[in-house]
């Protein structure tokens, strides 16, 4: 499973970088969101690959109905940003479409990070440090986006506005981009567990 946490770790820092690239060569021009339909493919690439993590590391949590339920509405919510994204790279949806179901993906993945993250660090299978950066991340997350929510409902191109969603997008944003760092924790936390069997079955073999 660890070779999961490190793809979504590529592919989320490929889709950042390409992120960037259209907002700054293509947003302007209008067109032709060659980058911004790449980045959608890769948001939804991603957002596959996350549900099996979500589902490998909820196993892991002992006793816990509602972490689960938060797992599991994240992953639905997911895939239905997965597809959304790839239609809208498709020109079949529009971005009043696929915007929403990404944002709700991402508050979504950012409290099911925060939780899991609190209980496996809890429970000594993740190490502190892995703990607290996914729960940091997740918490980040969640705020950013809460901010932006409420900028959006401010009256329109006003003061108030343009700084509480200028700081919402500045946080969840700032979040989104180290985000593939907790995966890479992530994928070597796996590795080493997935090799720990491996190793003691080394040892009991029999010699000659």
């Amino acid at each position: 499973m660890s070779w999961v946490a490190f793809a979504v770790a590529a592919v989320n820092l490929v889709a950042s970088v390409m992120f960037v690239v259209m907002f700054l060569a293509e947003v302007p021009l209008n067109g032709p969101y060659i980058f911004g339909r790449t980045y959608d493919v890769l948001f939804a690439v991603s957002s596959v690959l996350a549900v099996f993590l979500i589902a490998h590391l909820d196993g892991k949590v002992k006793g816990s109905a509602g972490l689960r339920i938060v797992g599991l509405l994240a992953s639905v919510v997911l895939l239905a940003a997965a597809v959304a994204l790839v239609l809208l790279a498709l020109g079949v949806v529009g971005v009043w479409v696929s915007v929403p179901l990404a944002v709700a993906a991402m508050f979504l993945h950012g409290v099911w990070m925060f939780w899991v993250n609190r209980r496996l660090g809890a429970d000594g299978i993740f190490s502190r440090l892995l703990s607290t950066w996914g729960r940091l991340t997740g918490a980040g997350l969640m705020i950013g986006l809460v901010i932006g929510a409420v900028g959006i409902i401010l009256p329109p191109l006003t003061i108030p506005q343009l700084l509480v969603l200028g700081l919402g997008i500045f946080v969840a944003g700032g979040v989104w981009a180290a985000w593939p760092v907790w995966y890479l924790m992530l994928g070597a936390r796996l590795r080493k567990a997935d090799a720990a069997p491996r190793a003691r079955g080394r040892r009991k073999a029999p010699v000659g």
